[in-house]
């Protein structure tokens, strides 16, 4: 129901996985958090399965009580999409007999409806239940807030093992969702990211379908440009999503601009306010959460790019800001004059196009891989905290093709298909899940408009791949290790 989600929300982790089955996490996830100054340890449990003759469904049942037995205050996280079920209310007979403190968290509740709902839970004789939503973070805050209105005055401890432990509990999982990323280090979003650029090639029908099946499965970041289907793939997609208030605080908006077709690249500030201006059009809302500078302009005037982020962030047009395609030292020239932080830099990355990984592994070698066409991308991002977005993340070469299923990567596509056996999901879930292993914690661009290979791409979330099998994947795409 989102236990793992809150959890990895809380920690700005991915380390719970997170999935629609119930039973997914089986042991015990101890994780830190921090907030306001103050720090304590978070613990993720399995479903709580009362009286279940399953031996798995017993082995949660006891983490779940151990994890309780060691925590000082208990987060029970019920659903309010699907109300108080006999569960709930054997948990919550467990819970008051047991005298910890507990919060009542009421997840899920993303609109005003929702929170109404939450009302039912009052009977569980649990206190207020406190309004979430673990996938797009609202009420988080006033979470957090809660839970040090518990924590002793005095907690200050040596040792990690010593600070005060929180547990979160609550019957097994019963709705979609997919693991988070913190772009940036700041904006909580998806793991996985809907790319745009094709859905005006869709009817309004298939563009519905599309937009939902992405949010059924997790996806609430959404990538766009300008220049997608001349401007009328963002209207598509507002129409598509039924774009209102209530549905524009469901999901994240990212925008592209700078790039004139078959012209030129123009970062000048009256470029970009127009553009934005224009997407906020096409879009039906009033912000996007990401603005990126779409191609770098070798015209560029920091100053004058600062002074349009300024003004976009001043009046709320703009929440966050990023680039696409530059190097380490056209975001140094860009960041020196800005005021606010470049969170993400979207970069062509995926198993058959591994530019940003090659040169890195062929330091010090006079072979072609050892060339360092992009600056060292890759660990300066990660040196600065910005999240990388690869974008086409199954295509080869420059929009060459697919690789997927593809006659020019029988290897690899080979690979793919013994690992997705083994692991029980699509072959593009176990793409996806090599660019989610990497450390570098980039958020794939799936640019599908295909529901049921968006679907399988979202499976990613749960594949786990070992060191072994990822440089295996790498290998078998054609490359070497010197």
């Amino acid at each position: 129901m989102g236990k793992s989600t809150l959890f990895n929300r809380l920690t700005k982790s991915r380390q719970a996985i997170v999935s629609d089955e119930a039973g997914t996490t089986r042991d015990r996830q101890y994780g830190k958090c921090e907030w306001n100054g103050r720090e304590f340890s978070v613990v993720d449990t399995g479903g709580w399965v009362v009286n279940s003759d399953d031996i798995f469904e017993e082995e949660i049942r006891k983490q779940v009580i151990i994890a309780t037995e060691e925590a000082g205050l208990v987060l029970f996280l019920v659903d309010v999409t699907t109300g108080v079920t006999d569960l709930d209310v054997d948990v919550a007979k467990i819970l008051r007999r047991s005298k910890l403190p507990v919060i009542l968290v009421a997840n899920k509740a993303d609109n005003n409806v929702h929170q109404y709902y939450a009302a039912e839970f009052y009977s569980l004789g649990l206190g207020d239940p406190m309004c979430i939503s673990s996938m797009s973070g609202s009420g988080t805050g006033d979470l957090m807030d809660e839970i040090l209105r518990h924590l002793p005055e005095d907690c200050e401890a040596e040792h990690e093992e010593d600070l005060p432990r929180i547990t979160i509990v609550g019957r097994p999982n019963v709705g979609k969702s997919t693991l988070m990323n913190i772009l940036g280090g700041v904006l909580p979003a998806s793991e996985i990211a809907l790319g745009c650029m094709r859905i005006s090639a869709l009817s309004p029908r298939e563009a519905e379908v599309l937009v939902r099946t992405a949010l059924e499965n997790g996806i609430d970041f959404f990538d766009h440009a300008d220049i997608y289907g001349g401007g009328a793939s963002e209207e598509v997609f507002a129409k598509a999503a039924g774009m209102c208030p209530r549905v524009r605080e469901s999901m994240l908006l990212q925008t592209k601009c700078g790039i004139v077709p078959g012209k030129a690249y123009d970062f000048s500030k009256k470029h970009i306010l127009e553009s934005v201006e224009g997407s906020l059009r096409r879009l039906n809302t009033e912000y996007v959460d990401v603005l990126l500078l779409h191609r770098p302009d070798t015209l560029m005037e920091p100053e004058e790019v600062a002074e349009a982020f300024d003004e976009l962030h001043r009046t709320g047009k703009v929440r966050y800001f990023g680039v696409s395609n530059q190097n380490p030292f056209q975001m140094e020239l860009l960041s020196r004059s800005l005021h606010q932080k470049l969170l993400i830099n979207q970069l062509q990355f995926g198993p058959a196009h591994t530019g940003m990984i090659d040169a890195g592994l062929h330091v010090n070698m006079k072979d072609a891989p050892s060339l360092v066409h992009d600056g060292g991308i890759l660990e300066y991002c990660r040196l600065r905290d910005v999240t990388i977005q690869p974008w086409s993340p199954f295509q080869y070469g420059f929009f060459e093709g697919v690789f997927l299923g593809s006659d020019k990567f029988p290897e690899l596509n080979a690979v793919i298909r013994e690992l997705a056996e083994e692991k029980g999901v699509p072959d593009a879930a176990v793409a996806t899940a090599w660019i989610l292993r990497h450390p570098a914690r980039m958020q794939p661009i799936a640019g599908t408009t295909k529901t049921a290979r968006l679907v399988d791409i979202c499976k990613a979330s749960g594949v786990e791949l070992t060191r072994e099998e990822w440089y295996r994947l790498y290998l078998a795409a054609g490359n070497n290790l010197p």
